[in-house]
């Protein structure tokens, strides 16, 4: 009889499926208002993350990225702005402005008809104001500030005015605005603002803003929605303001909006809102503000 010359063991113990490895907290982004304009609105927030360090390995578990574990969110900048302030962010921000039909204000007769465009009107003048526009160099280059551009819309977008720093011009511009009525073809004004960026010198180093105003629903919500996501693809952040009857369709909006839409959706109930609230579109739309110079503190 011959003895067995083979040995045999167990190999292979590990199990095949292992969770994956997360990273450690990163720091908190920077908050997303300065200040709060008012006791009763919404604070700034900032957030934090976790990555992941090691990926699963065969059915292993891996939370979501926005599950609370991976996903932090904060309130800051708690404090009451002063009373005086001015944006001074280093920003390009593009108005959108709704000109369709339905913005027809139907009391006082004819002559007043438009009366909520010019309030809209009046409240880009405003925002514009109160900003500190942004200086450039001979190259055209910008810095310490922001530059606006406008783009006004009903069936089609017309570009009332390119990205610039001169106040004095957009405040021209804007004055000329003439209401357009018509329908509500959100897409094509929210890819004709995406236009303006690239053609600004220096915009792709600056933060790029949106603000769509509007007071009704799109008149093709697929290609606004395509539109929405092309736009904050792109890295533009995507503040809507729904006016009055926009309010009904706030899914769509939010769906449109930068996320999260509770800080990136300011909705407005009536039109006259846009000038007492202004302090609130403000600190929502700029990280930065300041008390102007030779202003008292």
């Amino acid at each position: 009889m011959c003895l067995s010359l083979a040995e045999s063991g167990e190999c292979n113990t590990d199990s095949c499926d292992q969770d994956c490895v997360l990273t450690e907290w990163t720091g908190w982004s920077a908050c997303s208002k300065s200040c709060m304009g008012k006791a009763t609105w919404a604070p700034g927030s900032q957030s934090r993350t976790k990555s992941i360090a090691k990926p699963t390995v065969g059915a292993g578990y891996c939370p979501e990225p926005h599950t609370e574990l991976r996903y932090e969110r904060q309130q800051c900048n708690t404090f009451m702005c002063p009373k005086k302030i001015e944006c001074v962010s280093d920003m390009d921000v593009v108005i959108i402005q709704d000109g369709s039909g339905s913005l027809w204000y139907p009391y006082k007769g004819r002559k007043h008809w438009d009366r909520n465009f010019e309030l809209s009107k009046s409240f880009m003048l405003e925002l514009i104001a109160e900003s500190k526009m942004a200086k450039v160099d001979e190259y055209g280059r910008p810095k310490d500030g922001l530059r606006y551009g406008v783009v006004l819309y009903s069936f089609n977008p017309r570009v009332t005015s390119p990205i610039t720093n001169d106040a004095k011009e957009l405040d021209t511009k804007v004055k000329a605005m003439k209401w357009p009525m018509g329908g509500t073809m959100t897409g094509r004004a929210l890819l004709k603002a995406k236009e303006l960026f690239p053609a600004a010198t220096g915009s792709g180093k600056r933060l790029q803003t949106i603000i769509l105003i509007t007071d009704g629903r799109a008149s093709n919500r697929y290609w606004a929605y395509q539109a929405a996501k092309a736009v904050r693809d792109a890295g533009i952040r995507l503040i809507l303001v729904p006016v009055k009857g926009a309010m009904r369709n706030q899914a769509d909006m939010c769906a449109w909006s930068s996320k999260p839409c509770s800080e990136n959706m300011i909705l407005t109930p009536e039109w006259t809102m846009l000038l007492s609230k202004l302090r609130l579109y403000m600190t929502t739309m700029c990280p930065t503000v300041e008390v102007p110079k030779g202003v008292p503190r």
